[in-house]
């Protein structure tokens, strides 16, 4: 269990959605070929934590919410720390942009795309609707079928005692 830091500015944003991405971004001893393969791994490696962090939050508090954008504003954070060293060690290590040791990561992907009825590439999907076209509110109401209670039964016994035998007196339907 991770308790974080009292300076940790994200805790008092994120409460309860606060996270920690591990490993945690960090710069390399001796930037050699190694380490720096080595540092853009444990990147993917926070990358793929973070989306999974990232795929609960959604469940959780919906890709719209505030929390979702203030976890994507830290994740934002998080990952330029990672860029940043990862772009210095290579820069230390002297690997050019030719050669296989450097790979930088592409930014990372929005979690999900939410439609939009506007959606340009598909204009006949969802075709414009007009104020006039819409008839009313689309609830139905589920009809509940109330018993007799026993109080009416009773008293029918009373006024009515042929109807426990099926057959009423007084012709009388409710």
């Amino acid at each position: 269990m991770a308790i974080s830091d009292e300076d940790d500015r994200w805790a008092a944003k994120l409460g309860h959605a606060n996270f920690h991405i591990q490993p945690t971004p960090y710069f390399p001893d001796s930037c050699d070929l190694k380490t720096c393969a080595r540092l853009r791994d444990d990147w993917e490696a926070a990358r793929m934590e973070y989306m999974r962090q990232a795929a609960r939050a959604s469940d959780c508090y919906g890709p719209t919410s505030q929390i979702f954008k203030l976890m994507e504003q830290k994740w934002a954070e998080i990952d330029a720390t990672w860029r940043a060293n990862h772009e210095l060690a290579n820069a230390q290590a002297g690997a050019n942009t030719d050669s296989l040791a450097y790979q930088p990561l592409g930014e990372t992907a929005p979690l999900s795309k939410m439609p939009s009825l506007n959606d340009p590439q598909q204009p006949a999907k969802f075709p414009q609707i007009d104020d006039a076209d819409i008839v009313g509110p689309m609830v139905q109401y589920a009809k509940v079928q109330r018993r007799p209670s026993k109080r009416i039964g009773l008293l029918k016994l009373f006024t009515d005692p042929a109807s426990l035998l099926g057959r009423s007196t007084f012709n009388m339907r409710r």
